[in-house]
């Protein structure tokens, strides 16, 4: 069986990255029309949560 430990360490952030946002439920729905404002609000929960830790 082959294992990638590269794969498996982006692949773990991501996934951490995936769970953290979901503290955000607004943001799992998007109603943003502009790519800007939805990122813009994607980078504003990650300094909060990135604050809190």
């Amino acid at each position: 069986m082959y294992f990638d430990q590269q794969l498996y360490k982006r692949r773990s952030v991501v996934e951490q990255a995936h769970a953290w946002l979901e503290s955000f439920k607004a943001l799992l729905i998007r109603f943003e029309t502009k790519a800007s404002n939805w990122m813009a609000l994607h980078f504003l929960a990650f300094i909060v949560l990135f604050i809190r830790k």
